[in-house]
């Protein structure tokens, strides 16, 4: 009896422990993360001569991105709202947004201003709905359009502070159909959470699976003793 109690024992703390550790490795961390203190603002419109803000990035670790942060400015106050698209996309050769491909994940973003501080950045993050697989020293790009809404709001950028240097900020002009590189001196702000991925084979089992091994194995064999 006291045997198995203590089969019982091990084989709950290293079940426990794999959780543990699995709940551990699930959790989001941050990538990329610029948030410059000289501050400049991006208008972000639907058509006109502002159509599409990019940023581009590079990740510095290999797994799957799942969160997206970015800090705003509303520029009045009252009950006004902000819709958006938000993408995640490939760069070219060139290293500047792909819009000739696919959007790796895409999403529809209704933001509702009211009670926004006014000229103060904010910033808010937003889940994708597609989680996007990077591979570290890779280069994506984050792309912002407004789709509706009442007011805009205004992506906050660096102004002539230290620029972010894995990436650049980007504008695509619809009045006459260009994307235009913005200068080092303007990049937008942005932070990037990721999933890290463990590598596929090669992996050590933790002390937690040989516990549990142990435990199931001994288990097995004192049953078959009584």
């Amino acid at each position: 009896m006291r045997f198995s109690r203590f089969l019982g024992g091990g084989i709950g703390v290293g079940a426990m422990a794999l959780l543990s550790a699995a709940a551990a490795s699930a959790a989001p961390m941050i990538d990329q993360s610029y948030l410059p203190s000289m501050t400049y603002t991006y208008s972000v419109e639907a058509d006109g001569r502002d159509g599409v803000v990019a940023q581009t990035f590079t990740a510095g670790t290999t797994g799957s991105l799942t969160r997206v942060g970015m800090q705003f400015i509303a520029l009045v106050t009252g009950s006004y709202s902000f819709q958006f698209r938000l993408g995640i996309r490939e760069v070219g050769v060139d290293g500047a947004p792909d819009f000739d491909a696919d959007y790796l994940s895409v999403q529809t973003e209704f933001v509702p201003t009211a009670g926004f501080p006014v000229f103060s950045p904010i910033l808010l993050t937003f889940d994708l709905a597609t989680a996007v697989s990077l591979t570290s020293g890779s280069t994506y790009a984050i792309e912002l359009q407004r789709t509706g809404g009442s007011v805009p709001l205004t992506w906050v950028a660096n102004y002539n502070g230290a620029p972010y240097d894995a990436g650049n900020p980007y504008r695509y002009y619809n009045d006459n159909g260009t994307l235009e590189p913005l200068g080092a001196d303007r990049d937008a702000s942005f932070v990037t959470w990721v999933d890290a991925e463990a590598p596929v084979t090669g992996v050590p089992l933790p002390a937690a699976g040989w516990l549990l091994i142990a435990g199931l194995g001994a288990l097995g064999l004192a049953r078959r003793r009584a």
